[in-house]
């Protein structure tokens, strides 16, 4: 009995494996039809407003349309801004997501900046830019992707 439940067990963990994997491949096709990007939330805090601006930014610089709603907008870009002391400085980190507006993950992916001196993040975005650069290169490579 208890080596049929560890059966069932498995091939239900392994059945969920794969269903959550045909489902990303439907959303990664689904990614070629977002044109028009909301940008929300990416963290809380000055820190978090300054991403979000840049990521705007960058976003419009590589040809995506920018949209002032989330009702108006085809993909939803949202995440998390994490500062870090470490040793040397601080570590900025982000986990960015970009759903449909019916709350389906199209694409995502974690980033990081590591060793940005405290002072530098307070007195510019340089960091938040180069952070934002690696964010819309791999959202913008991964769209041009799907589109194929």
């Amino acid at each position: 009995m208890k080596g049929f439940v560890m059966t069932m067990l498995l091939l239900s963990l392994i059945g969920g494996a794969a269903a959550a994997a045909g489902s990303q491949k439907t959303d990664r096709r689904q990614l070629r039809l977002v044109q028009k990007i909301y940008v929300a939330e990416v963290g809380t805090g000055e820190e978090g407003a300054k991403f979000r601006e840049v990521l705007r930014q960058k976003l419009a610089k590589k040809g995506f349309k920018l949209a002032e709603t989330e009702q108006a907008a085809d993909g939803i870009l949202s995440g998390t801004l994490a500062l870090d002391k470490i040793e040397s400085g601080t570590s900025v980190k982000s986990d960015v997501e970009l759903k449909s507006p019916a709350g389906e993950r199209l694409w995502g992916a974690h980033f990081s900046e590591k060793r940005v001196s405290t002072f530098s993040l307070a007195a510019n975005t340089k960091p938040l830019s180069s952070l934002a650069d690696k964010v819309v290169k791999a959202l913008h490579g991964d769209w041009t992707e799907a589109k194929k």
